[in-house]
């Protein structure tokens, strides 16, 4: 019997490892990317959140002060709300509301903006509106956003 030489085999040729090297940072790539994706997914929806419940707080603070507020209200400089020792103002950022002696304070969320409007149709019941405006983001593309938070005299919110 004739003996068969001997052959070397390594475990990969200088190729296959160049291919599995570029193979692998594609992978890393594609990783980190969807990382990013997710940890700014979860920072926009805490975000939202947050908002949600500061702005649920907002409303139901301004309503509850519109509808108990003595007497006829009148507004200054679009900032001043106020009749009979309850006020409403707003300033640096803070929302203002004064109930004869007791004071809340309301801030608001970062970057938010807030004025003070009145929304009555000659004949019906007077609105105030606490009209907010931020900075959001609609699929990663900043946008100017708003909310109108109306409240009625006669106890009737829409």
């Amino acid at each position: 019997m004739k003996a068969e030489p001997h052959v070397v085999r390594h475990a990969m040729q200088l190729q296959e490892v160049l291919v599995v090297m570029c193979l692998a940072i594609i992978l890393a790539g594609l990783m980190i990317r969807m990382t990013a994706h997710c940890w700014e997914y979860c920072r926009d929806a805490t975000t939202l959140a947050r908002l949600s419940q500061e702005t649920l707080i907002l409303r139901n603070t301004w309503r509850e002060f519109v509808h108990h507020c003595p007497g006829k209200m009148r507004l200054q400089n679009g900032r001043l709300l106020g009749a009979r020792g309850w006020s409403a103002r707003i300033s640096d950022g803070v929302l203002y509301i004064r109930q004869n002696d007791v004071e809340k304070r309301l801030a608001l969320h970062g970057g938010m903006h807030a004025e003070i409007q009145s929304d009555t149709a000659s004949g019906q019941a007077d609105a105030w509106v606490l009209r907010l405006t931020w900075n959001g983001r609609t699929k990663r593309k900043p946008s100017q956003r708003t909310a109108r938070i109306v409240a009625c005299r006669g106890g009737n919110a829409s």
